[in-house]
């Protein structure tokens, strides 16, 4: 008797499975049996076709209880669990590789300073600069026939290594090997670069500079900008009212025009073409550079590397 009446609910529903197994349905084939369905039935015959999970129970119920209308539309009964994909690894940069935005510095007092526009990405060395997370693995789903569905595991990241930079015996992490500016250069990779170079005027569109190794400005320096450098400070042109102090040494080629205004302070030497109207202060003048720049000029006299010329 349960023979027949399997064999006969068989003929007269149909089941079919998705070919990702993700989705089952059932349809009336055989309105003529339709008297014969109910609930516990549908149940055995899922079983049969190996459906067994995510069988949908208000399905099954609206099924048995109007069967003829799934006579030219299946019913859907049963959703399997869909995996799910695990994230991608990435490379977590400590510094903003994008173009920064060029905003005056706001001041305490609610006033903005234009001349504060510049951010170097700078690193000091041994410092941390970028590190990476890892891929995570995919969460396996269920077919509606129970089998595990695997999900696919996140894409591991890799560092991209340029200059003076260096990786852990892990892979996780990079630092900088000198100090210097974060740069990424072509294919994203990632460097750490000795020398910030300016190729033109210190002015409003570049703004103050203060930067951890040597600057080099291919241009002139206007009146009351600042350069401050760990290293040394070259200078192609010539320096107006500023103040410029490195570390190291201090090359100006044209000379300094100060009007009274800014100074120029070296922790090595100074040498310019001229000087006239400045404060200077070398922190140790070379054999090359004796008298380059030891106290405020007056302001009728040219000053050079060698001395002071009338």
């Amino acid at each position: 008797m349960t023979a027949e009446y399997n064999m006969n609910l068989g003929t007269a529903v149909s089941v079919s499975v998705s070919e990702d197994r993700m989705s089952a349905f059932i349809q009336l084939a055989e309105p003529d049996l339709a008297q014969s369905i109910t609930k516990a039935g549908l149940v055995e015959l899922l079983k049969a076709n190996r459906v067994v999970y995510g069988v949908k129970e208000e399905a099954l119920s609206a099924f048995a209880v109007n069967p003829l209308s799934y006579v030219t539309t299946p019913l859907l009964i049963a959703q399997g669990a869909a995996p799910v994909a695990g994230a991608d690894g990435y490379i977590d940069n400590f510094f903003s590789m994008e173009r920064k935005d060029r905003r005056p510095a706001e001041l305490g007092n609610g006033a903005v300073d234009f001349r504060e526009l510049t951010q170097l990405d700078n690193a000091a060395k041994g410092q941390l600069i970028a590190q990476r997370v890892p891929a995570t693995k995919g969460t396996p789903g269920i077919a509606v026939t129970g089998e595990p569905i695997p999900g696919k595991d996140g894409k591991e990241a890799r560092f991209k290594q340029g200059k003076n930079v260096v990786v852990d015996a892990e892979k996780m992490k990079m630092y900088a090997v000198i100090d210097g500016l974060v740069t990424q250069t072509e294919k994203g990779k990632l460097n750490v670069f000795p020398v910030y170079e300016v190729n033109g005027d210190i002015d409003y569109h570049v703004g103050n500079i203060d930067f951890i190794g040597t600057v080099v400005v291919r241009g002139n320096v206007l009146s009351g900008f600042k350069i401050k450098a760990a290293g040394d400070i070259r200078i192609t042109g010539g320096v107006e009212g500023a103040e410029i102090e490195a570390d190291g040494s201090i090359d100006i080629a044209s000379g300094i025009f100060a009007g009274n205004k800014g100074f120029v302070k070296a922790g090595v030497d100074v040498k310019a073409r001229s000087y006239k109207k400045r404060t200077c202060s070398p922190g140790k003048t070379s054999s090359s550079a004796k008298a380059s720049c030891i106290r405020t000029f007056e302001p009728a006299k040219a000053y050079y590397a060698g001395g002071p010329k009338d």
